[in-house]
Formats: structure tokens, C-alpha cells, sequence
């Protein structure tokens, strides 16, 4: 995942110049007489680099604007805690400084998202940070009864 905004304008760079390599590439070898299919077999690794890069893009342009990655594992939390930096608009010393933590360990963490910090160590950061696990409920309470029925609703069950 891109970390910096630096690194997101080279990534697009990166990108564009990619693009442009390969449109030459397929005009070229059109060219010589070769199927569009056959051009999408030759340059296949070029085309997954390049769709590997508009992906990276992509996240990091939905972390600035406050979407956040999906979490399906305990893996992907170093990933939401990148984004949520990013999308706090916080650079690595801030983020650090909000969380107990050195620039340079944020740093060091962000390259491998995360993924040699313990998870209660994790669930410490979020801890600190104003956001909360997609699905996952601000705060439980218990309803009141209600009008509806004598019980409240589904006979006071825990409700979000």
C-alpha cells in the first residue's frame, strides 16, 4: 500500500510511462500482424503491473477521501491503519505522536502493514483513533420497553 503522497505521485508516474510503454508495445507488435489476443498474452506481466498499480492508486485515493479498505482478516488491519492515517491527513510523526509511537516506527510498520505487531498491541492504536472496525457497532445498549410490546422489542433482547 502507498504511504506518502510522494509515493502516490511517483506511482502515477510509474503508471503513465507503464501505459505508454505498452501502448507502443501493442502498436508495434499489431504491426507485425500478431491478434489483439496474442498482444495481451505477450505483454500479459506488463498489463498486471499496470493493474497492479491503478489498484494501489485507487486505495490510497479512497483513504484520502475517508473510504476505508475492507477488513475479511485479522491480516488487513495493518492496511486500515494505514488508511486511517491517510485519511486523518496525518503524516507519519503526528500519526505516531497520536498514538505512542515514534515517526520511525510508523514508518517501519507501515511497510509491513502492521504485520509483526501484536494484535492486542494493534487493538490498543485503535483504541486511540476515531474510527471504528466496519460492521462494527459504536456502542451496545440495552432498549427500554416499549409500546410496541410488553417486553420491549424481541422481549428486551440487546439491541445496536
Amino acid at each position: 500500500m502507498l504511504h506518502t503522497t510522494v509515493a502516490l505521485e511517483r506511482t502515477r508516474a510509474q503508471l503513465c510511462a507503464l501505459r505508454a510503454t505498452t501502448e507502443a508495445s501493442a502498436a508495434r507488435l499489431r504491426a507485425h500482424g500478431l491478434s489483439e489476443a496474442d498482444i495481451r498474452e505477450t505483454l500479459g506481466e506488463t498489463i498486471t503491473q499496470a493493474e497492479w498499480l491503478a489498484a494501489e492508486i485507487a486505495v490510497f485515493e479512497a483513504a484520502l477521501a475517508g473510504r476505508m479498505p475492507v477488513v475479511r482478516r485479522p491480516g488487513d488491519l495493518g492496511r486500515l491503519l494505514v488508511a486511517a492515517r491517510i485519511a486523518l491527513r496525518e503524516s507519519q510523526a503526528e500519526y505516531g505522536a497520536r498514538l505512542g509511537l515514534t515517526q520511525r516506527q510508523v514508518s517501519g510498520h507501515e511497510r509491513t502493514e502492521y504485520a509483526t505487531m501484536a494484535l492486542r498491541r494493534v487493538d490498543a492504536l485503535f483504541a486511540r483513533l476515531p474510527v471504528s472496525l466496519p460492521g462494527t457497532p459504536p456502542a451496545l445498549h440495552l432498549s427500554e420497553p416499549s409500546a410496541e410490546t410488553p417486553d420491549g422489542p424481541a422481549g428486551g433482547d440487546v439491541h445496536v
